[in-house]
């Protein structure tokens, strides 16, 4: 798996060790919507290879059903975590939930059942299990997290970075037992924890660290955000929720000395979760001006490889956003981005989508199922699509308007290929060619291909 460094080496390095409270969550994030789920494979490998070093982990009573990680590790991943050993700045137990969110992302791409059942279940329960054992009672009834640090900042009681990701491990927990039917034994056990924790703690200027420690000082970590990303815990259509997105990202930003590389990404990518594209862009663009080096990578003492890859998901953010088999096509878009496309990037509920917007309107969408789960495409649009699979003919999905949104609904087969073209498309020679090998501005092409043929050196 790839460390800080990502394919760099400098004895020089600053942070010799694998950090497992942001650095290689984001490292990987953008491997799924982008479709290399290949790539993802040595992080995984590396979680199932050591899960008796996970486990090991955990205090010694714990360790019949929970695992967990530390700050930092080598490849062996040993790094131990006690609470009743509690360092200032060291008790971090929410690491391991972080790092499952995008183990179970590899399912919700790939849709591998298998994995899902033999692997990723199996050790999210034990990453969940961990973080229950933390809990006490209050006389109300009341779940509470004991004091842990959230990183880059302080330590707090019910600490936003570890109880976000309790609830989403909870949430996400519950809902494969309803779905696979699994006869797990603690359902209603994970049911009357999340019913009865801790909200997450806010003040008038969003959420806050922690029990009775508000954000008071610039802080480059969004680990005070994280049910707003990347766990998404929040549905933006709640004005509710839309209102704390945005003033916790506002008294964030509002004090700039201490923001980083990834600060910036960061930000784009909740905005993209709001739809506003403008200030999407705005923060991706910050971050180029600010911090990258020429080539788009970073630096801080040292290289961190980490924070290039989040900005490759806030942009493919802007691109595709995916909840369960409900896909946002183009939800984030700048408004000043007339013409664009993408080409087979991957969507949750086993999906790859290609789509089109040509002189502002949103011309082609192309959506190949991969496991033969129904789809819902979301979309700005003021027309009608016609629907075409490469094995069914023509196909009448379910539509539901409201102003130019629109949302089509369809059943599918695995391996199918269904086409959205807009009524009355244009036969318009760039239309026709637009998803064509040729047309691939960067990466591998035809015309590449045709070049280092003639060099050994190049030619892979």
């Amino acid at each position: 798996m790839i460390d800080l460094m990502g394919p760099w080496f400098t004895s020089n390095t600053p942070w010799p060790a694998i950090w497992w409270n942001l650095n290689t969550q984001l490292t990987y994030s953008p491997m799924f919507t982008s479709n290399h789920l290949e790539l993802t494979k040595p992080l995984f490998d590396q979680l199932n290879n050591n899960l008796q070093t996970l486990i090991q982990n955990v205090p010694a009573q714990w360790r019949h059903d929970a695992a967990a990680i530390g700050r930092m590790s080598g490849f062996d991943l040993h790094a131990p975590l006690n609470q009743n050993d509690l360092r200032k700045g060291q008790f971090e137990p929410g690491n391991l939930v972080w790092v499952m969110l995008y183990y179970y992302r590899y399912y919700q791409y790939s849709g591998d059942d298998k994995e899902l059942t033999t692997k990723i279940y199996p050790l999210l329960k034990r990453s969940v299990n961990y973080l229950m054992h933390l809990l006490t009672k209050d006389e109300k009834g009341v779940f509470h997290l004991p004091k842990s640090h959230s990183p880059e900042f302080a330590d707090a009681e019910d600490a936003h970075y570890t109880l976000a990701g309790l609830i989403w491990g909870l949430q996400t927990l519950i809902e494969l037992n309803d779905k696979f039917k699994f006869p797990d034994a603690d359902i209603k056990k994970w049911k009357d924890v999340l019913q009865n924790l801790i909200p997450l703690h806010s003040n008038e200027k969003g959420f806050m660290i922690g029990k009775d420690v508000e954000l008071t000082s610039s802080h480059r970590h969004y680990s005070h955000l994280m049910a707003i990303y990347p766990y998404r815990l929040l549905n933006m259509q709640d004005p509710a929720h839309r209102k704390i997105t945005q003033k916790s990202i506002d008294h964030w930003h509002s004090m700039p000395s201490a923001l980083a590389g990834y600060s910036y990404t960061g930000a784009s990518a909740m905005y993209s979760l709001l739809g506003e594209g403008d200030k999407s862009i705005q923060f991706l663009n910050a971050f180029l001006d600010r911090h990258a080096e020429p080539g788009g990578l970073y630096r801080e003492s040292g290289p961190c490889f980490e924070t290039p890859m989040a900005f490759a998901s806030s942009l493919l953010e802007m691109l595709i956003q995916s909840d369960a088999n409900h896909i946002r096509i183009f939800p984030s878009i700048p408004s000043n981005w007339q013409e664009l496309s993408f080409y087979q990037l991957g969507a949750e509920g086993a999906f790859l989508v290609d789509a089109l917007k040509y002189k502002g309107i949103l011309h082609e969408i192309k959506v190949k199922s991969l496991k033969g789960n129904p789809c819902s495409l979301e979309l700005q649009s003021e027309t009608d699509f016609d629907l075409l699979s490469d094995s069914r003919g023509i196909i009448i999905p379910k539509v539901k308007r409201s102003g130019n949104k629109m949302t089509i609904s369809f059943d599918t087969k695995a391996g199918e290929i269904i086409t959205l073209k807009r009524k009355n498309l244009s036969t318009a020679r760039d239309l026709l060619v637009h998803f064509k090998d040729e047309k691939f501005y960067w990466g591998l092409n035809k015309d590449f291909q045709k070049k280092s043929s003639k060099n050994s050196a190049l030619n892979w």
